[in-house]
């Protein structure tokens, strides 16, 4: 997951996404929540909070169907 995220951050996307397609995911969501945590700092009160746990769930279970999905693929054809 680090050389992913190494790859994001440097904005080489495609080599990111073959390192670990999960990292890559999951530093898109942080990218996404970054202004969001910034912004809700800033004004000292949480931005949105209708459905948050919904929202905060579904990413981490999208993240987590991701992540066990790129695992079996890794194994099932792993030599």
């Amino acid at each position: 997951m680090t050389t992913s995220f190494a790859w994001f951050v440097r904005g080489r996307i495609l080599e990111s996404i073959q390192a670990n397609i999960a990292a890559t995911y999951l530093a898109m969501i942080c990218l996404i929540l970054i202004p969001w945590l910034l912004i809700s700092s800033w004004t000292g009160k949480v931005m949105s909070r209708r459905k948050l746990e919904y929202r905060a769930l579904m990413l981490l279970s999208s993240f987590l169907l991701v992540s066990v999905v790129q695992w079996g693929v890794r194994i099932g054809f792993a030599p």
